[in-house]
Order: structure tokens, then C-alpha cells, then sequence
């Protein structure tokens, strides 16, 4: 038993503050473990969005510019020669020309007025693997990101029904369908695949 008072205290306070001491330093701890655990969590979530959803998609999408310079050349350049070929024909005679344009012209004509079956065989291919790669990955977008695939949708069935029906052209004119109805879509894209690199380098 204590009779003094004083010394209990000395004795008392001692041994509480080493207990609060171990307990807060063990919650600071517990703390600032966790809050790494989490950036970590986050950081390694960022790098699979890019990985395996945004950098994909941005890549694909200039793959899809790529592929449209190279049919808008193809179709420039026939335009270009087809006129050559003309003033040519001109120059040599009335039968000349005749023969072009029952032989030759034809074949120019095929391919200036590609737009269509250029799309067909050397884009549509790429707005497919988007649309597949977006649903596949969907988990991994952000919720704003969730929101632009509606229209990508839209664009592709869009097509693969007038390929496989084959209605009436003014029918997909009614319905205004666009590529440029997906400019926001990648635009959104770009700026998230940016942003992440650059939460990433942080």
C-alpha cells in the first residue's frame, strides 16, 4: 500500500503515458499504412486503365486516322489520275476518249467513289475492335468514360445493320448517323489517358 499520495502519481502517470504513447504510435501508424496501401491500390489501378483500357483505345483511334488518310489518298489520287487520263484521251481524239470511258474510266470511277466500301473494308474493322475492346474493359473505365460508349454502340450496330439489311440509303440519313457524333468520345479519351499518365508520373 502507497501512503503518499505524490508517489502514487509519480507511479500512475509514468505507465499511462507509455500506454497512450504505444497506443497512438500504433494507430499512426496503422494510419499511415494504410493510406499507402490505398495509394498503392490506386496507383496500380491507374497503370491496368492504361494498360488495358485507355492506352489501347487512344491507340486505336489513331490507327483509325491512319487508316482514313490512307483511303483519302488512295481516293484524291484516283480523282487526280482519272482527270489526267481524260485530258489525255482528249488530245488524241473523239475514238480514244470513247475507249477510255467504256475500259478505263470505269475502274477510276470504282475507286473515287470509294468513300463508302473504303469505310466498309479499312475502317470499319478498327470502330469494331474499339467497341469490343470498350465493353470488354468497361470495368476499368471511369464513370465518365461509362458514358461515352452509348454512342460508339450506336455508330457500330448502326452499320453492321445497314450491312447486313441493306435498307433504303435514306434511311441512315434520317437517321443522321455520323462519325462525327464519336469526336467527343475520343476527345474524352485523349484527356483521360493524359491525365492518368500524368497522375501516374506524380
Amino acid at each position: 500500500m502507497v501512503d503518499n499520495p505524490l508517489t502514487l502519481v509519480q507511479t500512475i502517470v509514468p505507465a499511462v503515458s507509455g500506454l497512450l504513447g504505444v497506443g497512438i504510435g500504433a494507430w499512426i501508424n496503422a494510419y499511415v499504412t494504410d493510406k499507402r496501401e490505398r495509394q498503392k491500390q490506386r496507383h496500380d489501378f491507374q497503370a491496368k486503365q492504361i494498360a488495358e483500357l485507355y492506352g489501347p483505345l487512344v491507340a486505336l483511334h489513331h490507327e483509325l486516322q491512319a487508316r482514313a488518310a490512307i483511303r483519302d489518298r488512295i481516293i484524291d489520287t484516283a480523282v487526280e489520275v482519272r482527270e489526267q487520263v481524260i485530258d489525255a484521251g482528249r488530245l488524241v481524239g473523239r475514238e480514244e476518249l470513247r475507249r477510255l470511258h467504256a475500259d478505263e474510266l470505269p475502274g477510276y470511277d470504282a475507286v473515287a467513289n470509294m468513300p463508302h466500301q473504303g469505310f466498309v473494308d479499312m475502317l470499319l474493322p478498327t470502330y469494331q475492335a474499339i467497341r469490343d475492346l470498350y465493353r470488354e474493359k468497361l470495368w476499368l473505365a471511369e464513370p465518365d468514360t461509362r458514358a461515352h460508349f452509348p454512342p460508339l454502340l450506336e455508330f457500330v450496330s448502326l452499320w453492321e445493320w445497314y450491312l447486313d439489311q441493306k435498307p433504303p440509303g435514306r434511311i441512315m440519313l434520317g437517321l443522321k448517323h455520323s462519325s462525327k457524333k464519336l469526336e467527343p468520345v475520343f476527345d474524352h479519351l485523349h484527356q483521360e489517358h493524359e491525365r492518368l499518365r500524368k497522375d501516374l508520373s506524380r
